[in-house]
């Protein structure tokens, strides 16, 4: 995910249609009703007719803000799911999961398909990428990120490209990846470089579009 928080760009599945139609009823009743033009313009109504759109529009009105602080606080839960996993996955212990070696003054080296890179900025780690080898001929890309101020400045490509290069020199000939359909920034970028849309996969009850680049061509 470039540049992108959980909590921003960790969407959930798009609302049902009687959703959306729920929503959008609440807004126009809501809308109407509170308008004075709007209840002259309806006098040719019958009073039980106003009295019960009066008292239909309450409710779907609770509805939608109902609905709107269930989905926020589901991000919310769905973000420090996210985090972590993360922090007690793979990025809890970085040179165990990708597979590193120590070389030297600090320094880690992949010891197999699948590594990890940094991009370092005057002693400042402002981008991360992973990759974990799939099967003999494809890996998968794992948490690519850039920091906000950072972002813009080409880092992610270098990191991509890095992470590229290596699968190639290691066989590799396929690449996948899964990113939040809300994430118009990261898919945008993955397309320049290459990336092709392939369909969807749920992850903790989000759907995320997944990709794949093919480094035979």
């Amino acid at each position: 995910m470039k540049g992108g928080s959980p909590y921003q760009y960790s969407m959930p599945a798009h609302p049902t249609h009687l959703t959306y139609a729920t929503c959008t009823l609440a807004l126009l009743l809501e809308g109407l009703l509170s308008s004075r033009r709007t209840r002259r313009a309806l006098k040719w109504l019958t009073r039980p007719a106003l009295h019960w759109a009066e008292r239909t529009a309450a409710p779907l009105v609770l509805v939608r803000w109902l609905y709107v602080l269930h989905q926020r606080r589901r991000l919310e839960r769905l973000s420090w799911q996210y985090v972590n996993e993360g922090l007690t996955g793979e990025l809890g212990d970085i040179i165990k999961s990708f597979h590193l070696r120590a070389i030297g003054d600090g320094t880690y080296a992949p010891t197999a398909p699948g590594g990890f890179w940094l991009a370092d900025l005057q002693g400042e780690t402002v981008g991360i990428v992973g990759m974990l080898r799939k099967d003999e001929l494809t890996a998968t890309v794992h948490r690519l990120n850039v920091t906000p101020r950072h972002q813009g400045c080409g880092i992610a490509a270098q990191l991509m490209d890095a992470l590229t290069a290596h699968a190639r020199a290691h066989g590799i000939r396929t690449l996948e990846l899964a990113t939040s359909p809300y994430n118009v920034s990261a898919i945008s970028f993955y397309q320049r470089i290459g990336w092709k849309r392939t369909g969807y996969k749920n992850y903790l009850g989000i759907m995320l579009i997944t990709m794949r680049l093919d480094l035979a061509i």
